[in-house]
């Protein structure tokens, strides 16, 4: 929330990753900036999330097994933008998110 405005993530945005796998980590600084290009001109949250560690490395598949070795790669961090909550849905079809996961530091 940025005062009385509820933001929102949506996978439109991020077409290579999954919204439902963000993490934000405690303290995370986010900065307010008004993008008149984007759904009319909109006041958007930016900052840099990673993605969930069950969830990275899996190579977009829906099922693994259990104890299936994976390269134990660390999951890039992902610049995050978030729009108003009013705003979402006018773009493609798309996973959105309003509830962050969160990890502290």
């Amino acid at each position: 929330m940025r005062g009385p405005v509820l933001y929102c993530v949506e996978g439109v945005d991020y077409p290579a990753e999954d919204v439902r796998q963000f993490v934000l980590a405690d303290g995370t600084q986010l900065k307010a900036e008004f993008k008149p290009d984007l759904l009319g001109g909109v006041t958007v949250l930016r900052g840099t999330v990673s993605i969930s560690a069950e969830y990275h490395d899996w190579g977009q598949r829906l099922y693994r097994l259990q104890n299936e070795q994976t390269n134990n790669q660390p999951a890039p961090d992902v610049q995050m933008t978030a729009i108003p909550y009013y705003a979402w849905a006018n773009r493609d079809a798309a996973p959105m998110l309003v509830w962050l996961r969160t990890k502290q530091d």
